[in-house]
């Protein structure tokens, strides 16, 4: 079902921003041009998304590694009577970005992601020894399958993504005025005719002109640094309403064999093998599914069934959200965490 309150030039307008947003001075006027309406209607229109929460932000999507960067999910066996308090005191830590209690013994899944000069597990480590959980994993990425979401609001079909089969960038150690750039580029682009010089002025940059900035953008898309720029979607609002992860015990010797078929499957958007420690926790591969309704996330999970043959699995459903944010790099170039 469509979401009812979007008209055909707004599902296409969507479509755009997820896919194809124009890294030109003018990118409003742009998307006008494509879409054979007026930049005036495409302000209109695209504000009036953002005010109902179908748009999220509109900004560049680092690659955090690429940044030097580290992350991992973390999962925690929480007692049902201290779950809320430890929530709250996981939630205020800054490098926790997302943050959820799930229906399953571990009841707190946790993505933590660390600046360069940071130690990723001694970060962690400190985190889970300050709340004392029951049972603690550190579910490191071995291989990523599959990063990133398109809702597709244009026409009836599930969300639609790419497998991540390109090469990832390696990590490198960006001059000062290539992490002025990011922190640019990551700032959420104003509704207006020239955004990129409204970023530029006001973060009051003497380094950068409209088009020097977006010169950079695309040379940070070259190098895969920049996974793309983008509208970030409210998946609730735009209709997607069941999200589920799910947990695949895979041997060894199929792990990439699976992990491709995983990806492939419509409505999975991130699908990542990793790390697991049996007997507690002996799932190798996640994949996190979005659909409409019940019906049509059970059908994504046969699919993987069908597709994959695996069939040890665990299905975590989101009960609650703490935490949903993203991380500002080099925001603050004096913290470490």
């Amino acid at each position: 079902m469509l979401t009812p309150s979007l008209d055909a030039l707004d599902r296409r307008l969507l479509d755009e921003y997820q896919t194809a947003f124009p890294l030109v001075e003018r990118p409003y006027a742009e998307l006008a041009t494509r879409l054979s309406c007026t930049e005036g209607e495409v302000l209109r229109r695209t504000a009036s998304l953002r005010a109902s929460g179908l748009i999220r932000r509109i900004s560049a999507i680092f690659d955090s590694n690429a940044l030097g960067y580290q992350g991992v999910l973390l999962a925690f066996e929480i007692p049902p009577g201290r779950l809320e308090s430890v929530a709250q005191k996981i939630a205020q830590h800054p490098g926790i970005t997302h943050h959820y209690q799930r229906d399953h013994t571990f009841n707190l899944w946790s993505t933590l992601t660390v600046s360069p000069d940071a130690n990723l597990k001694n970060t962690a480590e400190e985190l889970a020894q300050s709340v004392h959980p029951t049972r603690w994993l550190f579910l490191s990425a071995i291989r990523v399958f599959k990063i990133g979401v398109n809702f597709q609001m244009g026409k009836v079909a599930p969300i639609q993504t790419q497998p991540d089969r390109l090469p990832h960038a390696t990590y490198k150690n960006l001059t000062n005025l290539e992490q002025e750039a990011v922190r640019l580029l990551q700032t959420d682009l104003s509704i207006i005719a020239e955004p990129f010089r409204a970023l530029i002025e006001d973060a009051a940059s003497k380094n950068f002109t409209p088009q020097t900035l977006l010169d950079r953008a695309h040379t940070f898309l070259d190098n895969r640094i920049m996974r793309r720029y983008a509208a970030v979607l409210g998946h609730q609002a735009a209709g997607y309403t069941h999200n589920l992860l799910t947990a695949w015990k895979v041997p060894e010797s199929q792990a990439e064999e699976i992990g491709q078929r995983m990806a492939a499957v419509t409505g999975v958007s991130h699908c990542y093998q990793r790390v697991p420690y049996p007997p507690d926790w002996p799932y190798t591969h996640f994949a996190m599914l979005h659909a409409r309704t019940e019906n049509a996330a059970t059908k994504i999970v046969q699919e993987i069934l069908n597709t994959t043959n695996i069939h040890d699995h665990a299905i975590l459903k989101t009960l609650r959200e703490f935490k949903k944010t993203r991380m500002l790099y080099f925001a603050n170039v004096d913290a470490i965490f």
